[in-house]
């Protein structure tokens, strides 16, 4: 007989009696959301094991597949049906019994095991304070927020996701003028509002997020402060992260197609040609580095755009104890990037696998271009993304051009249909909330600008923005 799967979660819990008496039930009542690619039918049994953090506790129980799908966002919802007793490092006791209640709060939940470590960077589950835990909403968003809320001039649909100091959530814009403009908005904790040192940083870079525009970045539309949280509005782009195509190639066992990845490259070159010869209005250079260049962070669109992300944060300040920022930190990620999308090995590390073992349409220009991207000191680089560029157009005119949204359809376009379904779906139910009311303006929502406007910053952030760039520090 087929063994029940095996579902691993940590979930934020103070003690057992914080457990027994609410989470437990909350999780019988809401249930559990693990983000799959291929959800298991609903109505699968499955083997639950609940880490609890931080009281160093392991509870085991059994979970029902109830529904598929969390907003846009592909997989399963787990519901807790049963304890067992033989699992629990404490007594069961009468804390737990089975029938929904309603808890003052949702749990901040994140699936453990290799699908979470699998980026090293986000080895752990996103850190909710205390303070902020008890503020969570029935969707188990921050601050009490529900779908369909207003946010200053924007309704929130569902969230995207969340980090360390901020969440990301669909929106819609309610301003006249931007009427049902789609935006991803990146809002802070609460924990990190006006006048906190993250809240700072957020502002800052976001201002200079917004004097970058370019048809290869995710543009900044706007920030601001409302009911005394920091937001920011981005454009949101459909379709699929390059991650995502790159594990759906893994997933079919199909091999690397380096047509797809030097168009790929080409762009992010170009965006990184923006970002890196930003000049002030006296003509001084900025000096900003994106520092994320990964591909998580590159979007693909349904209509072909390729455009480089991190919601407007690229960064002005020195990391690994550098005296100045320096383009040759994203000509390293650009290069592991593509050596990435070449192999399709999940991570870059030394010994540097050549390209052209993967695939034998690949030229030797081609590897040796991918190492000295990777492999030497920063001052052996090639010194810009300019150059960078220059040298795959060199490459690509001898190698197959497959358009990376092609390539994105092929392979999950099922998926961006589904998710185009459920954004109309929440725009037609968010449109029905507010129907008979009059769009706020700013001055009602409370909101304060925050030096940003929806498609031009002020002239006096440009003069200040060298300033502004020498106290940006690394973001979440």
């Amino acid at each position: 007989m087929r063994q029940s799967p095996l579902r691993v979660f940590r979930v934020q819990c103070e003690d057992e009696a914080q457990f027994l008496g609410q989470v437990a039930a909350r999780i019988a009542r809401k249930g559990l959301f693990l983000e799959a690619a291929r959800p298991d039918p609903v109505g699968t049994p499955i083997r639950l094991r609940l880490e609890l953090e931080p009281a160093g506790r392991v509870v085991l129980g059994e979970g029902l597949v109830v529904r598929h799908g969390f907003g846009s966002r592909s997989g399963e919802v787990v519901r807790l049906v049963r304890l067992d007793p033989a699992g629990l490092q404490f007594d069961l006791g009468d804390g737990f019994t089975g029938e929904p209640t309603t808890p003052p709060f949702s749990v901040q939940i994140a699936p453990a095991g290799p699908e979470w470590r699998r980026d090293p960077r986000k080895s752990q589950p996103p850190h909710v304070s205390a303070a902020s835990l008890r503020l969570l909403g029935p969707e188990g968003w921050v601050g009490g927020l529900r779908p369909f809320d207003a946010v200053g001039p924007y309704q929130l649909l569902s969230r995207l996701g969340s980090g360390k100091r901020a969440e990301v959530y669909l929106a819609r814009a309610l301003a006249p003028r931007e009427a049902g403009l789609l935006v991803a908005l990146k809002m802070a904790l609460p924990d990190f509002g006006p006048g906190s040192a993250y809240g700072d940083l957020f502002v800052d870079e976001a201002r200079v997020a917004a004097l970058l525009r370019h048809p290869n970045l995710v543009q900044v539309l706007d920030v601001g402060e409302a009911a005394g949280r920091l937001y920011l509005a981005a454009e949101y782009v459909q379709g699929w992260t390059v991650a995502q195509i790159l594990e759906a190639l893994r997933a079919r066992a199909r091999p690397p197609d380096a047509g797809f990845a030097m168009a790929v490259a080409l762009e992010v070159c170009r965006a990184l040609e923006h970002v890196h010869g930003r000049r002030s209005l006296d003509g001084q250079a900025l000096g900003l580095v994106h520092r994320e260049v990964r591909a998580g962070n590159v979007l693909v669109s349904g209509r072909g755009e390729v455009k480089l992300a991190d919601f407007g944060l690229p960064s002005a300040n020195p990391r690994r104890g550098s005296a100045a920022p320096s383009p040759e930190w994203d000509i390293h990620d650009l290069g592991a990037l593509l050596a990435q999308m070449l192999t399709l090995q999940p991570e870059v590390v030394p010994p540097l696998a050549e390209p052209s073992t993967f695939n034998p349409e690949c030229p030797p220009v081609l590897d040796a271009l991918v190492r000295s991207c990777v492999l030497p000191p920063p001052g052996q680089r090639p010194p810009s993304a300019s150059e960078v560029r220059e040298r795959l157009e060199q490459i690509a005119a001898c190698l197959p051009w497959t358009s990376p949204a092609t390539l994105g359809a092929d392979l999950l376009g099922e998926r961006l249909e589904c998710d185009r379904r459920d954004v109309a779906a929440l725009q037609a139910e968010a449109a029905r909330k507010r129907s008979g009311k009059k769009a706020p303006s700013r001055e009602q929502f409370g909101v304060r600008a925050r030096g940003v406007g929806l498609w031009a910053a002020a002239a006096g952030v440009l003069a200040g923005l060298v300033a502004a760039a020498a106290v940006v520090a690394t973001h979440f």
